[in-house]
């Protein structure tokens, strides 16, 4: 068993609109999500650790690395009109969205339209919020000393997770735009795992690997749904063990 304090620090203060008011108490003075879905967001939010939508929290698609890559490169080209392409309908129990996919980031956009939206109206909207958000997490990247980037994957097929030595090729290619300020949890499925069980397999001071059985939301069957709720609370305990707990048995 391992033993890894969390300390208290002070979060920065946010220099633009919408600055949030309370404050994340835990080791880290900012943390986000990096997906893999909207539910690592939503869990996020749920453990007191959000303090704003970012531009990875509704989006689907990608890898880690991509998505690392897109962070490093501030976002670049990230949501230009002429990328934007309609996909399908997609229906979701908060209701149902026009899907759009980005040619060049090659992420869905499953949250952002309405249903039968019109795009030349709604596209400037989503534009503005896309710049607000980036804008804002790279401020709050810039200020912050202690950054903990967070990832899920679901349990489906996909590639595998970064090894340990493309970890630290990123960690060293960020070092020049933010030192050695960001570690990162991921959250690997393990389909030999039931739900709700999960095992801390790898941890240095960079990086969390923790095996878990991957979150299905947003599939039906009862076989899904019986098991979610489990899921539900392993992802919450991995969160609150390493971004809140003053000390954590592993």
């Amino acid at each position: 068993m391992s033993m890894f304090s969390i300390k208290s620090i002070d979060r920065p203060v946010a220099s633009q609109q919408e600055q949030p008011t309370d404050h994340t108490v835990g080791h880290y003075d900012f943390v986000f999500s990096l997906g893999e879905a909207c539910f690592v967001a939503t869990f996020l939010k749920e453990q007191g650790l959000r303090l704003f939508s970012g531009p990875f929290d509704w989006v689907y698609g990608r890898t880690f690395v991509d998505r690392f890559t897109m962070l490093l490169k501030d976002f670049e080209h990230f949501f230009e009109k002429q990328d934007i392409i309609y996909r399908r309908q997609y229906k979701l129990s908060r209701g149902e969205h026009d899907v759009y996919f980005n040619n060049h980031t090659k992420l869905a956009h499953i949250h952002d339209f309405s249903f039968n939206a019109d795009f030349e109206k709604e596209y400037p909207v989503i534009k503005a919020k896309y710049d607000r958000r980036i804008k804002r997490l790279l401020d709050y990247m810039n200020g912050s000393k202690r950054i903990l980037i967070v990832y899920a994957e679901m349990a489906k097929d996909q590639s595998p997770a970064p090894s340990l030595q493309r970890f630290a090729e990123l960690f060293a290619q960020s070092h020049e735009k933010y030192q050695d300020k960001i570690s990162v949890l991921y959250m690997k499925h393990n389909p030999d795992f039931n739900p709700g069980e999960n095992t801390l397999v790898y941890r240095d001071e960079r990086l969390y690997l923790v095996e878990y059985f991957g979150s299905r939301s947003g599939e039906v069957g009862d076989v899904i749904v019986d098991g979610q709720e489990l899921i539900d609370k392993s992802i919450m305990e991995i969160l609150s063990r390493v971004a809140l707990s003053n000390s954590v048995d592993s």
